[in-house]
């Protein structure tokens, strides 16, 4: 339901007369039919099968057809992915690596044929980000702001602000595993 998205089923049904699946109503959105984990959307000989992965967002979907997943905002091209929740996040990266995808469509991107790749690259990336903010904290680093200036120092900082909500999310995670 992220307004880069969502804001633009509706419009989209309406003019083309199709429903508007989703996994729940969110602002500017509202599903004419939900859609959940396992859920299998056909059309003509062509199964979508919906797969729940939250951390971007609780209520993300991605979609797989035969051995190809839709991404959505789940993994992108050129960019990692801002995160609300990293422990689901990561546990949504390694249920899509145990499909075995062949390719990944972004929502933001070109096609990534390599989908096995990318999907390590993408969990050791959040594996690395967490063991530089546990260096940063071990080093000293006692703020979010002295964090990010240690783990995100290679980061424009126009970018910082992100970088900030990635720590908090990531200490969040942290504190939850105790």
């Amino acid at each position: 339901t992220h307004p880069d998205h969502a804001p633009a089923a509706n419009v989209l049904g309406a003019r083309l007369a199709v429903p508007v699946l989703g996994y729940g109503p969110g602002p500017e959105f509202e599903p004419t039919a939900t859609l959940g984990d396992g859920d299998v959307v056909s059309v003509g000989d062509v199964s979508m099968h919906a797969i729940h992965t939250p951390g971007h967002t609780d209520d993300h979907l991605c979609f797989r057809i035969a051995d190809a997943i839709f991404t959505g905002d789940h993994i992108m091209e050129g960019s990692t992915v801002i995160v609300e929740d990293a422990a689901a996040y990561v546990d949504s990266l390694r249920r899509l690596q145990s499909l075995r995808p062949l390719h990944l469509y972004p929502g933001h991107g070109l096609e990534m044929p390599d989908a096995g790749a990318v999907i390590t690259e993408y969990i050791e990336h959040r594996l690395e980000r967490e063991r530089q903010i546990l260096a940063a904290i071990a080093a000293g680093a006692s703020t979010v702001d002295e964090i990010v200036r240690v783990v995100y120092a290679d980061v424009d900082e126009s970018l910082h602000f992100a970088a900030a909500f990635q720590v908090n999310t990531q200490l969040a995670k942290l504190q939850s595993e105790g």
